[in-house]
């Protein structure tokens, strides 16, 4: 099934994005998908919202994410590192959903 969801604002979608969505799949992107990367992310951290899948495509997430986690080792703790699940292709980031 595929929705449009339109919003007035950029603050209004993400608030669209978080609470409507079962699962997010971010494809490489730039300041946008970061921010919706990093907001999702948060809400999962912090248990605003039940836990779900966040699969990011790409092997630049993955390097960039890497450098973050390097660089912010002991903020970032491993059980909220494990909440981002990196793939190389759409196909695995269908796999990762776990979905039939």
């Amino acid at each position: 099934m595929q929705e449009e969801w339109r919003a007035p604002t950029l603050i209004e979608r993400l608030r669209l994005l978080i609470s409507r969505s079962e699962a997010a799949i971010a494809l490489p992107g730039g300041p946008g998908t970061l921010t919706e990367i990093a907001l999702y992310w948060n809400h999962l951290v912090i248990q605003a919202i039940p836990r779900r899948p966040l699969v990011l495509i790409g092997s630049e997430w993955q390097q960039a994410f890497a450098v973050l986690f390097a660089a912010q080792a002991r903020h970032i703790a491993p059980v909220h590192r494990a909440l981002l699940r990196f793939v190389t292709n759409e196909e695995e980031a269908v796999a990762a959903l776990g979905l039939p």
